[in-house]
């Protein structure tokens, strides 16, 4: 049996095929949309590995928070191959799914996942020591540097780091913190940590559809 993981929560595109005890992935950078690449993406990376739809077990797609669009795309995809193949879904936090990607950390570090949520913010959460500490949030840089953290590990995926770097115009030496961000290299795959986390979650066949922490396109939330 096989299991397909999808990441579609940033404008980057990430899938990725666990057949035989062994997971294979695919990262499609800059995408802006899923739909451009998505349901090529899932039938490339089948074929390559010799693996239908009969052979699937389950679908593990991203909940979000991030691109509404994007996460409302593969939800759809995979909805579309559960209904005609009954093949099961698990949904995982896009959050977690960065904090737990990032594989190189100090644990007395927390971790800080960081997708661009356009207008100057972004969506974010704290984890430490693969523990969460905060609810998802829409948030700016600088009341994300506010919080009571000294030593701060900021992750992205990993096709997006030089984009979310250059949205963050602060200095982040002024706020006395031990601050680094993850390089591209000690970011895993994110839909190759999705199929990690599904492992042990129940199905919830994606009922409740993404997560989207911003209310209103014109309301943000601090």
């Amino acid at each position: 049996m096989a299991i397909v993981s999808i990441d579609s929560s940033s404008d980057s595109l990430y899938i990725a095929l666990e057949v035989n005890d062994e997971i294979f992935c695919k990262s499609y950078p800059d995408l802006r949309r899923a739909d451009k690449k998505l349901l090529d993406g899932i039938l490339e990376i089948m074929d390559e590995h010799n693996v239908c739809l009969d052979d699937i077990e389950y679908f593990v797609i991203s909940e979000g928070p991030g691109s509404f669009t994007s996460l409302r795309i593969a939800s759809s995809v995979a909805k579309g191959f559960t209904s005609s193949k009954g093949i099961r879904i698990k949904s995982v936090s896009s959050l977690l799914t960065l904090a737990l990607s990032y594989k190189n950390h100090d644990k007395d570090r927390v971790v800080i996942p960081l997708i661009d949520a356009r207008m100057n913010r972004f969506y974010s959460a704290v984890f430490k020591d693969k523990e969460r500490l905060s609810d998802d949030e829409d948030i700016s840089f600088e009341n994300i540097l506010k919080k009571p953290y000294d030593k701060i590990a900021f992750v992205t995926h990993p096709d997006e780091r030089d984009k979310v770097l250059s949205l963050i115009d602060i200095a982040t030496d002024s706020y006395k913190k031990d601050i680094l961000f993850a390089s591209k290299d000690q970011i895993q795959n994110p839909a190759f940590t999705m199929i990690e986390i599904a492992k042990n979650m129940d199905f919830d066949d994606y009922a409740k559809g993404p997560k989207y922490v911003r209310e209103h396109s014109g309301l943000c939330r601090e």
